[in-house]
């Protein structure tokens, strides 16, 4: 006979596994393969996702606001359950990933489908005080981050950045920093930065000047810095 896990550890398994820093590939591998499980599984996973929002692409972004939120999928379809995703989501992440061998830099093409997302975020998801930009494969700085305008209800912001192994520590401490955010983020608590340019941290830590700032090095021992 098969063992079932209970439900609240079997949930918490799940919680664990997507609070962790994944790549942008193996979060995406786990949004896939998680609704393939079980009827509970998928349930137990989109609670979960619902909670704690990652955005991979610009019709993924589309997916989320018109079927997740007004819960029009298998997994909400399958339980009967009031659990709202608009009242329940208490953070969203956005993935921006690029080919790190270009050349010339430019905007990345969600940036314009997320400025617009920010502006009906109290109307769309209440709840969310937490939001998170992973950069995956990005080796300059971004521009349209100094333009990100922060709803009053953001109070903590992650700035993450994940590497294909071609990438090296040395690559990224030379990376090109044409643009220098311009814009400070006073509402901005608590600062968490996940890898990247130490140039760039630094001026992303200036401009979150209210916040408890921390920086933990990817890929080493783990250990949370405070800048002073």
């Amino acid at each position: 006979m098969a063992n079932v896990l209970p439900v609240k550890i079997l949930a918490q398994i799940i919680e664990e596994a997507w609070a962790s820093p994944l790549t942008p590939f193996e979060r995406l591998r786990m949004v896939t393969s998680s609704l393939l499980v079980s009827k509970s599984f998928a349930w137990e996973f989109t609670r979960v996702y619902c909670t704690d929002m990652h955005i991979f692409t610009r019709s993924h972004l589309n997916h989320v606001i018109s079927r997740i939120l007004y819960r029009d999928t298998v997994a909400f379809r399958s339980v009967d359950s009031s659990f709202s995703p608009s009242k329940s989501c208490r953070s969203i992440s956005f993935i921006l990933n690029i080919d790190f061998f270009y050349l010339h830099p430019i905007a990345h093409p969600a940036w314009g489908d997320i400025h617009e997302f920010m502006s009906v975020l109290q109307h769309l998801l209440p709840n969310v005080s937490r939001t998170s930009v992973n950069y995956h494969n990005w080796w300059y700085n971004d521009a349209q981050l100094a333009w990100l305008q922060l709803p009053e209800q953001i109070t903590e912001l992650d700035i993450v950045y994940t590497h294909s192994t071609v990438v090296t520590q040395e690559i990224l401490e030379k990376a090109m920093l044409d643009v220098i955010p311009p814009r400070a983020f006073p509402g901005v608590k608590k600062l968490t930065i996940w890898g990247g340019n130490r140039d760039f941290n630094r001026h992303i830590a200036l401009a979150c000047f209210n916040a408890s700032i921390h920086v933990n090095e990817l890929g080493r021992d783990q250990r949370t810095i405070l800048i002073q």
